[in-house]
């Protein structure tokens, strides 16, 4: 962005002082003069603005909720322990229960659908869980903290 900033700054600066030259008026010259310190000076302040800015650190929250009963179609709401300053990057998981193998094969983990999300949490309906998984929800999110 900065350079396109400076770009346009000298292709302006350039055409005034053609400009100037040709149309012999001191003025005018005056005027393109000060006008040019007045871009450079923009430039400059947007270039030690740019070198200000912090970087914030990327933090990780990691929870779980319990789903209520009947486990199916209810719209949990789960909030963070400190807010972001953006929406996270959200990650959910369903731990398994320790059932012995009975050959069925791979039983997938169970859906949901996130209805909702905040800087300060989310909202998520989740599917029938079957009983390969825990009625519990586990997440994870990752994101700068609010300062």
């Amino acid at each position: 962005m900065l350079q396109k900033i400076a770009a346009i700054c000298t292709i302006i600066s350039f055409l005034l002082g053609i400009y100037t030259t040709l149309a012999d008026n001191p003025e005018w010259q005056r005027y393109s003069l000060f006008g040019f310190a007045f871009l450079c000076f923009l430039v400059l302040l947007a270039e030690r603005k740019h070198k200000l800015r912090k970087d914030g650190k990327v933090v990780t929250l990691e929870g779980s909720q319990p789903i209520p009963f009947p486990y199916e179609g209810i719209e949990v709401e789960v909030f963070y322990p400190s807010s972001f300053e953006h929406t996270p990057n959200l990650d959910i998981r369903f731990p398994k229960k320790m059932i012995p193998d009975t050959g069925l094969g791979h039983v997938g983990p169970p859906g949901y659908k996130i209805t909702e999300q905040r800087p300060d949490g989310f909202k998520v309906i989740v599917d029938p869980l079957g009983r390969y998984y825990k009625p519990i929800i586990e997440w994870q999110a990752k994101g700068r903290p609010k300062e």
